[in-house]
């Protein structure tokens, strides 16, 4: 049984990395079952057999990816001491993470983040617990007085995803920046004054 289990796991890692491919390259609307099927070398009943139908699969993508994201973030945070060194390595890994998984980034913020059926699914609670990191970070900042302990939790994720997710659908979109990386050090210290203690119209304690 565990070896029937572990060959349905690859079949279906192998399925989803060929719809990853093929919804990156084509859209979600123009992308055909079919082509997933040739290019993951299975049949289109073997896809049928293991999701419901095109949007399931579309949905599959970050229930695969987003564990993984978050198993190499905690991996890149580990001896980080302080919020605000956290808060840096967490920027950096979010515009690294699109960067080089660049066929991720054009589903998740083109194909996926739209369609409003998306905040019902496991996805978008696998990343939900992806930016609870960011969250706890700045719970700490908050201990620390690395940043306001009136600031919105929810806002704050909500500027910090925003605007990160903006400049990357930018880039998937005009080309530009060449990396969105380079806009690392800069975007660090716009959140950090933004949230921080002397932040833009923020209170001084």
């Amino acid at each position: 049984m565990n070896k029937i289990n572990k060959n349905q796991i690859v079949k279906r890692d192998i399925i989803i990395t060929a719809a990853l491919e093929i919804f990156a390259q084509k859209g979600f609307q123009k992308a055909r079952v079919t082509e997933i099927a040739r290019r993951a070398g299975v049949s289109e009943a073997t896809i049928y057999k293991e999701f419901k139908d095109k949007e399931d699969l579309l949905h599959a993508i970050p229930e695969k990816i987003m564990p993984e994201a978050t198993a190499e973030l905690l991996l890149h945070m580990q001896g980080i001491e302080g919020a605000r060194n956290k808060f840096r390595k967490f920027l950096w890994f979010y515009l690294y993470f699109f960067e080089k998984n660049k066929d991720w980034a054009t589903i998740v913020l083109l194909q996926i983040r739209p369609n409003p059926r998306f905040t019902q699914t496991k996805a978008y609670q696998l990343i939900r617990q992806f930016t609870r990191i960011f969250i706890n970070i700045l719970d700490e900042g908050k201990n620390e007085g690395v940043f306001r302990e009136t600031l919105d939790d929810n806002l704050a994720r909500h500027i910090f995803i925003g605007g990160i997710e903006h400049i990357t659908t930018r880039w998937l979109l005009l080309g530009k920046p060449e990396q969105i990386l380079d806009y690392a050090d800069e975007l660090f210290e716009i959140f950090t004054k933004a949230f921080g203690l002397g932040g833009y119209g923020g209170h001084t304690n």
